[in-house]
């Protein structure tokens, strides 16, 4: 997947995402992320923000996939990240999202990891799901 960074993004995507946190003095892009054309925190008048969007043309699964999470993040807001806003021009479709300072799991044997993410797991099994997911949970 072709990655971008923050002064990459058109200018009026850009102009809006300010618009929501104030002027972004810093940009760093994330170590991680698969399914985005930009994932980074942003540094801004108002605090840092995590976004993370894709380019809405062509089509492509990632774009759908984007939409189900900005639609599904209230139900998991106990167990993820909020999401504060999102915005779609100039072809893009990017979410902003709480910053939480963090790292990547270690899910080798034996990781104290493992624990908290099998807590993680129940609570979203917990969780009941918004009555417009369709989708069947073998194809989630």
């Amino acid at each position: 997947m072709r990655r971008s960074d923050w002064n990459n993004l058109p200018a009026e995507v850009r102009a809006l995402i300010e618009g929501h946190t104030g002027q972004v003095t810093a940009s760093k892009p994330a170590d991680a992320g698969e399914h985005s054309d930009i994932t980074a925190t942003l540094w801004t008048e108002t605090g840092p923000v995590f976004i993370k969007g894709v380019q809405i043309e062509p089509a492509r699964p990632e774009v759908w996939s984007l939409r189900r999470e900005a639609r599904i993040s209230a139900h998991v807001q106990h167990l993820a990240p909020r999401l504060l806003w999102q915005v779609e021009a100039g072809g893009w479709l990017v979410l902003g999202l709480e910053h939480i300072d963090g790292r990547q799991p270690d899910y080798s044997p034996r990781s104290p990891d493992l624990e908290h993410l099998a807590k993680v797991v129940e609570q979203l099994h917990a969780t009941p799901a918004p009555a417009y997911m369709t989708l069947r949970v073998e194809r989630r």
